[in-house]
């Protein structure tokens, strides 16, 4: 009676288990397991170069890194995202400009409806990228390629990676890892019946103020992630490179 029993017990936690990784957690609880939908992998993601000559090569070389991915391609095409940067359904908008004493480097904000995303933008900050400390060419490509791993859905991660955010990773970790592309694919690893990286899939449309708000600072979201509830399914998600403390 007793083994039955626990039998029982190991089949319950067993289809637990199961049902969480199928079903991963809905957007509110975080970043965490949020992606674009599509039908099938690789999937092309197009990236609006926005950004003034002197990011153009971070840009490019970026979509390089993760284009080495089996399941993703980055494709750099004109910006739409005008002096606003707006984010635009289906791509990701890529921008660079004096944003202030925000205390961070880098910011992505991605939107999501349910846990899939819809439209994303990435910001580099020129207030710091400017000056003698942040002027380096690995500081650079690292927050690039770092805000574009956001822009795909994948967060923070520590040792050695570029999606670490740490004040030395930053000078140090300029390229994308094994253990990045790992957990790109990962993530990427089952398809969905539709795709969001299309501009037509126009459901649960974010207002014109969403889509182009200005870029808060780091003591504004009180970390280096923050995921607000804006109602009717939809979630938008901003995570930053933080500035050396």
């Amino acid at each position: 009676m007793l083994r039955r029993f626990t039998r029982s017990v190991v089949l319950v936690a067993l289809v637990a288990i199961l049902a969480q990784a199928a079903f991963p957690a809905p957007a509110a609880a975080g970043f965490a397991g949020s992606h674009w939908a599509r039908e099938r992998n690789p999937f092309t993601l197009k990236f609006g170069d926005n950004v003034d000559g002197t990011w153009d090569g971070y840009l490019r070389r970026g979509a390089d890194e993760w284009n080495r991915s089996r399941v993703v391609n980055a494709n750099v095409v004109g910006g739409q995202g005008g002096r606003n940067c707006r984010a635009n359904r289906g791509r990701a908008e890529v921008c660079d400009g004096r944003y202030g004493s925000t205390r961070w480097l880098g910011l992505t904000q991605v939107y999501l409806e349910g846990n899939h995303i819809v439209a994303a933008r990435v910001l580099m900050n020129d207030s710091y990228f400017d000056t003698g400390y942040y002027d380096d060419p690995s500081a650079k490509r690292h927050t690039m390629i770092h805000e574009m791993g956001h822009a795909y859905g994948l967060p923070h991660r520590g040792g050695r990676s570029v999606m670490n955010d740490s004040a030395t990773a930053i000078f140090k970790y300029d390229q994308v890892t094994g253990g990045d592309y790992n957990d790109l694919e990962q993530l990427y690893r089952h398809t969905d019946g539709r795709t969001t990286v299309s501009s037509a899939d126009a459901s649960a449309p974010f207002t014109e103020a969403e889509l182009t708000a200005p870029p808060p600072t780091a003591g504004e979201l009180g970390g280096t992630e923050k995921v607000e509830d804006l109602g009717n399914g939809k979630t938008l998600v901003t995570i930053i490179t933080p500035l050396d403390a």
